[in-house]
Formats: C-alpha cells, sequence, structure tokens
C-alpha cells in the first residue's frame, strides 16, 4: 500500500483531529492513501507516485501559426452596466481545452476559459464580479485575488475565512456557492491579472487553468499614440506536463516548484504568431509557478519597455533583455519595421535553467505583411507619479523592516516562521513611508508580491537598481542569495483601506509550503 504526505497546510484547512500523525518535515509526513490519482481531470503525482520525469507528448515548435485575434484571450463581457460601475458574471467551472495536438485537457477555467478571459476597467470605474464556484460539490473552495488591484480586504483574495474588527470576512467559496467582489481600480493604467488564491492550493489551482488578464486603461494611456487594437496583444506565459491522454500532471510533492516541459504562451504550445512589419505591443506577464523568463529576441534587436506592474515608466527603455520573475509584468513594445516578408525571430528565455534545453525557445514572430505604421513610443512616458528614490524620500522614511526568505525543516519561511494568520508581521500606517529590506539566503530565487501597495527598488545588494526596475512594481525578484530594498509610501490620498493584507514569494508552490505572511494596515 503506498502512502502519502499530509501537509501543514491541510493541517491548518481542516484541523488535525482524526489525523493521528505529528506534523513532520515536507517529505516525511505520511498518512495511508493513493500515491497516483486522478483528480477531475488532473493527475496528481505524490510521494510514491509514479516518474514525474516522464515527458509530456512531442510538440513540434512553432508548428501552428496565428494572427494575433486567434491568440488574444477573450475579453470578458460584461453582464451589466450603470454610470459608475460594470458587473460581470463569472462561473469557475470544469471545461476542456484544445492545447496539445489531437488531445483534449481538461481544465478549470474562469467561465471555462483557459486562460481566462481578460477584464478590461478603466481607471476610477468600478468593477463588480460575481465569481460562482460551480465546480461538483466536494471540490476545492476558491478565493480571487485581483494581482496588482486596489481593493479593501475583503475582496483581495485572502486564502482563509477571517474575521476582523467585527467584520465577517468570506470563507472560501465552495462549490455552489458565490461571492462578489468590488474592485475601485483607483490604479494608473496598468497590466494586472487575476487568479485563485486559496490557501494551500494556490500552485494547484492556478495549474489547472484560474488565471486571466485584468488590464486597466485610462486618460493617459488614450491619448498615447502606441501601438493598439489587433498591434497589441497581453502574451500570458506558463509551462505545464501532460500525460498521454493529454490531462495536466502535476507533482503535489514538489515544494522547490512545478517545473512543466511544454512552453505555453495564452495557453498554446510554441506558437507562431504572423505579424507585419511594423511595432506592436505586448503586455508581458510571467504567471508560470515556478519558471522565470529572461526574454530576448533571436534577431539582436531591443525590446522597449514603457511600463511595470503598476503603470508606465517615466521614459521608455531599449533593453537586451527583460527579465520576469513569477508573477512580474512588463509592458513592451517591439518592432518589426524593416524587416522582409518571410523573417522569423524567435523570442527566446535565456535564463540559466532554460538554455540548451526545448524550453529556450518560447514564442515565433513571422513577418508576413507590410503595412503603414503610424504608431510612436513618446519619448516621456508618465512623468506625474512620485519618485521614491530621491534622497529626500528616503529621509522621510520613519521604519525600516527587514524580512529574510529561507527555507527550514522543509518549510519555506519568513524570518524563520511560516503563515499564520493569527500573527501580522507589520503594522504600518497610512501617512508615513517605509524601507522594507528583503533578503533571500535558501539559494532559490524568490519574486516577493506585495498585496494592495506599489513600491520602488532602492537597491540591490547595496549597488544601483536596474533600470527596469526603477518604476513602480508590485513584486521584485530576489536571485539566489539575493538582497533588495525597497521604498513604500502609504499615501492615503490614493486609497484608504485598512486591515490584513499578504506579501508572499509568488513561487506559488513556495508560497503554498507557507511563505507567506500578512500585514496590517493601519489608519493614519
Amino acid at each position: 500500500m503506498s502512502t502519502a504526505p499530509i501537509r501543514r497546510r491541510d493541517l491548518l484547512r481542516y484541523g488535525a483531529v482524526g489525523l493521528g500523525a505529528a506534523l513532520l518535515p515536507l517529505g516525511l509526513q505520511r498518512i495511508v492513501g493513493v500515491s497516483d490519482r486522478q483528480v477531475a481531470g488532473l493527475v496528481v503525482r505524490q510521494a510514491g507516485g509514479g516518474d514525474f520525469a516522464a515527458r509530456s507528448p512531442a510538440v513540434t515548435h512553432f508548428d501552428v501559426a496565428y494572427q494575433v485575434k486567434d491568440l488574444k484571450p477573450e475579453v470578458m463581457p460584461r453582464s451589466g452596466y450603470d454610470a459608475t460601475t460594470d458587473y460581470y458574471d463569472v462561473s469557475m467551472h470544469e471545461a476542456t481545452a484544445d492545447i496539445l495536438p489531437n488531445l483534449k485537457t481538461p481544465i478549470w477555467g474562469y467561465n471555462g476559459k483557459f486562460p481566462g478571459q481578460t477584464i478590461e476597467a478603466y481607471k476610477d470605474r468600478k468593477a463588480v464580479v460575481t465569481f460562482r464556484n460551480n465546480l461538483p460539490a466536494g471540490f476545492d473552495g476558491l478565493t480571487i485575488h485581483h494581482h496588482g488591484g486596489i481593493q479593501r480586504p475583503e475582496f483581495d483574495g485572502y486564502p482563509l475565512d477571517l474575521t476582523y474588527d467585527s467584520r465577517s470576512y468570506p470563507t472560501l467559496i465552495q462549490p455552489g456557492h458565490s461571492w462578489t467582489y468590488e474592485y475601485p481600480n483607483p490604479n494608473s493604467a496598468c497590466t494586472n491579472w487575476y487568479h485563485d488564491h486559496a490557501y494551500g492550493k494556490t500552485s494547484q489551482h492556478v495549474y489547472r487553468g484560474l488565471a486571466g488578464f485584468f488590464l486597466i486603461r485610462d486618460d493617459m494611456e488614450h491619448q498615447f499614440n502606441l501601438p493598439k487594437d489587433e498591434y497589441e496583444l497581453p502574451l500570458l506565459f506558463q509551462n505545464r506536463r501532460f500525460d498521454s491522454t493529454g490531462a495536466l500532471v502535476f507533482n503535489d510533492n514538489e515544494h522547490s516548484g512545478v517545473v512543466g516541459d511544454v512552453q505555453l504562451v495564452n495557453g498554446k504550445p510554441w506558437p507562431r504568431l504572423q505579424v507585419a512589419a511594423r511595432k506592436y505591443r505586448f503586455r508581458l506577464l510571467n504567471g508560470s509557478n515556478w519558471r522565470r523568463y529572461f526574454f530576448t529576441l533571436s534577431n539582436g534587436r531591443p525590446i522597449i519597455q514603457i511600463g511595470t506592474e503598476s503603470g508606465f515608466l517615466r521614459a521608455p527603455l531599449n533593453l537586451p533583455m527583460i527579465q520576469l520573475y513569477q508573477g512580474e509584468r512588463a509592458d513592451v513594445v517591439v518592432d518589426f519595421g524593416g524587416l522582409a516578408v518571410g523573417t522569423k525571430v524567435i523570442l527566446q528565455n535565456r535564463s540559466d535553467e532554460a538554455i540548451g534545453t526545448p524550453m529556450g525557445e518560447v514564442m515565433l514572430f513571422e513577418v508576413t505583411s507590410t503595412v503603414t505604421d503610424d504608431s510612436q513610443v513618446p519619448v516621456i512616458l508618465d512623468n506625474t507619479w512620485t519618485d521614491l528614490s530621491t534622497p529626500q524620500a528616503v529621509a522621510s522614511a520613519t521604519v525600516r523592516r527587514i524580512f529574510e526568505f529561507d527555507d527550514s525543516n522543509g518549510f519555506w519561511v519568513i524570518n524563520g516562521r511560516t503563515f499564520n494568520k493569527d500573527r501580522f508581521d507589520a503594522n504600518p500606517r497610512y501617512g508615513t513611508t517605509e524601507i522594507w529590506e528583503f533578503g533571500g539566503g535558501s539559494g532559490w530565487y524568490h519574486p516577493i508580491h506585495l498585496h494592495l501597495i506599489d513600491f520602488q527598488v532602492l537597491s540591490r545588494d547595496g549597488n544601483p537598481v536596474r533600470p527596469w526596475e526603477r518604476g513602480r512594481k508590485d513584486t521584485v525578484a530576489l536571485a539566489e542569495g539575493d538582497t533588495a530594498s525597497v521604498i513604500i509610501n502609504f499615501d492615503p490620498k490614493k486609497f484608504f483601506f485598512t486591515g490584513p493584507y499578504l506579501m508572499h514569494c509568488h513561487n506559488i508552490d513556495h508560497e503554498d509550503h507557507d511563505m507567506m505572511t500578512q500585514y496590517n494596515m493601519l489608519a493614519v
């Protein structure tokens, strides 16, 4: 009889009564159970299970050609609207997706789509979204996080049910139930996303398909003459592993990070995108559970970065490489102008673990036409936001906090501690500025995401920050053994929501194995 691990996250979710086992380090926690099991179309590999190294069915790179309209995720239709608000109704349910050739892949999807439909919002116009859990009875509870969004705690996708300050927060949305989220969207134009955030299950739920873009637009963006419509495309980068039937394979016992061997872009493996010889705007999102991307173009042309997670840069950057860790986004322009019809350009991943492997190729751009291009990248983008990296801003910081991200006794920890819903590790107040210092001592890389707030990176290992990190961000990458200092202004003029918000590693397998904490946002 095979055995499978019981993890601390499951003890917290279901309690220890009847389990009859003490909490042991990961890989040593055992109860009687199945090792490989099929769970609603997902092959879950656990301790004692099948060979996770088995390869996915072969896929020929760049075999299928797509036009922008075919690769672009659908825009979510509104269920209604009024003078101030757009309304949406979203079903989370089982479906199948056409991912691998001639195979159907069972997925969980927002409105049954993989990836989810894109929510397009406008600055200061509220979006009210009812999410309905239409999974079969007995399946997982769900919660939704608008990643990059600014919203009250009860609408932020808290991973557990919580009662705080006499306000009742929702429990996880159980099958057959729903919860309505309110998003006020005070953000500047930016590239956000939404995904499941259930405690201990985020990795598996996102892996199944519960993720999609959430784009916010504003008047400034509309004044620019950037590429738009059929020349603008959000790109979600993920990697997955499949069995011979097309089912997703998920290693439930791999707390270092789930690694796939099929590269997906908007749910399609190694796509070939047909483009015209002109400029395109791409919204890049690393939505992978584990993999990082160091993007370059095979023809050596620069990639023009115009924005980070929280909005436009002050001025565009011509970069030879775009580095994206999990959860990070980059708003970029790629210029195919002057290239002859028939030219092919590969988007490459030059990260250490991808070089020399099939994952070193991501997608192919094929020039198939010439058109007139009147779009422009402004010399100045957005210089209206406050630069917190100035000596005056740094001097105004009244609190400095230190957070170490490491592993301990089989868990991923922050300052030596795992997640505890009854503990706050910071209590910042509106009207103040703080500096938070992050250290990664485990030999792994950790992209650190803060809910609610954005920040600026001040330094890395005491050195000046890299050019693309000088903008407003909500996720900062810690490479192996790296340190980073960020400055945060808790500005009550921008928003004023109090209560619990999260900070965690966005290697979501690390998050699920407890590299997460929370801070308590206090009034002035």
